[in-house]
């Protein structure tokens, strides 16, 4: 009996669930319906343009056999089979203008609805978000970014007043030094004494001086020693 169970259950679980079938929407069903009976009233059109053809010829047989009565009965009930063709085609056009309206009005709500959702995201996010709160963000962004403005120029000292007349005016002032100091040099170079004439270095000796130096060693050699 274990064995048997064993089987069924291997048995059932091999077997693959079942898909479930889409519902139908009232709006597809309704286009269904319409097609369906699109499709059986051509069926019909045609039967009758076939039955219309076959009153045609038994109508020309009669003629010619002479039996005039049961030609005209023959085009009489061609006739009305063809005027009930006519109304076919027109039921078979409101169909189709209906299919359409529907195709299209379905066409129509999705895109509505999914504008609705689209306008439902926004409010939502408008609710998160909304613009008091947005502007106070950004005010408060500007501020803090000012403010680090603010420090950054603390900290590279580039927040110091500079004015540039007083800058062109101290580049004047350094380009007169220049002037100055070079018209100073030029009337110092003229104010230097002329370069003498006669020579400056003393007169050679006459006597040879290895001679004197020799002399004088003598004489200290010849000196008594102090005892």
């Amino acid at each position: 009996h274990r064995s048997v169970e064993r089987m069924g259950s291997l048995f059932s679980s091999s077997e693959k669930p079942k898909k479930a079938k889409p519902e139908l929407s009232d709006q597809d069903r309704a286009v269904l319906d319409l097609k369906l009976a699109r499709d059986k009233l051509k069926r019909f059109q045609t039967k009758i343009e076939t039955e219309s053809e076959v009153l045609l010829t038994k109508a020309q047989n009669a003629h010619k056999s002479g039996n005039k009565k049961k030609a005209v009965y023959f085009m009489k009930i061609k006739k009305l089979k063809e005027k009930k063709v006519d109304d076919l085609v027109n039921e078979l056009l409101n169909i189709e203008k209906m299919v359409q309206t529907i195709e299209w009005a379905t066409h129509s709500m999705e895109v509505f609805k999914a504008m609705e959702k689209a306008n439902n995201a926004l409010t939502a996010m408008h609710k998160v978000m909304p613009i008091e709160r947005v502007e106070e963000l950004m005010d408060d962004v500007q501020e803090s970014i000012d403010y680090q403005t603010e420090i950054d120029n603390a900290l590279s000292g580039s927040n110091m007043l500079v004015d540039e007349d007083e800058l062109e005016a101290e580049l004047a002032a350094m380009e007169q030094s220049l002037l100055s100091g070079s018209n100073a040099a030029s009337v110092n170079l003229n104010e230097l004494p002329p370069v003498p004439t006669t020579p400056i270095l003393p007169d050679a000796p006459s006597t040879p001086i290895i001679a004197t130096q020799t002399q004088e060693a003598t004489e200290i050699q010849n000196e008594p020693i102090a005892s």
